[in-house]
């Protein structure tokens, strides 16, 4: 491993074979729990590290994802944390840029339940919703076949078209 200065959370970073998520929040490095890999705030920008056991060691896919509504500042955090990252892992890992929608098949196959695009993200103000919050009420707009995507769009009608599938969340009723 490199020496200097480093996020705190790097010395966490690919010490095992397997995924390990982290989305910028106020321009800080913060871990995604296992619970909600696959679910993007289309406001955030994220690092997404897949490790491989290999005969000599491990080897690293890095990733760091924007969604369409992340500001400027999280993409250059995200964009900034990747290259200390590859620095802290001795400049093994090999660098993705992935944008919302136009992800590389590399990366959708990280997340074998698909992809969930959540409305809001931190720098919005928004909370984010808890998956388990039994009362919130949601539209998802499901597109995909291969690598399914669920994007979720204001409750309205609206949102809605005569080609494509959704999902209507009510909640408890």
């Amino acid at each position: 491993m490199a020496q200097g200065l480093y996020h705190e959370e790097f010395a966490r970073a690919g010490k095992q074979a397997g995924l390990q998520v982290w989305r910028i929040e106020k321009l800080e490095l913060v871990a995604v729990p296992e619970s909600a890999y696959g679910d993007f705030y289309v406001g955030d920008a994220y690092l997404v590290l897949h490790t491989t056991q290999a005969s000599r060691g491990f080897t690293y896919r890095l990733h760091f994802w924007l969604g369409k509504e992340c500001t400027q500042d999280e993409s250059a955090a995200a964009a900034i944390f990747t290259v200390q990252m590859d620095d802290y892992l001795g400049g093994k890992p090999v660098q993705n840029r992935e944008l919302q929608g136009y992800e590389s098949m590399d990366f959708v196959g990280y997340f074998k339940g698909g992809l969930k695009y959540k409305a809001g993200g931190v720098a919005s103000g928004l909370n984010h919703v808890l998956t388990n919050d039994l009362t919130t009420q949601r539209l998802l707009h499901v597109k995909g076949r291969r690598v399914v995507r669920a994007t979720e769009v204001p409750l309205s009608w609206d949102s809605f078209n005569k080609g494509d599938c959704f999902i209507i969340d009510l909640g408890t009723v």
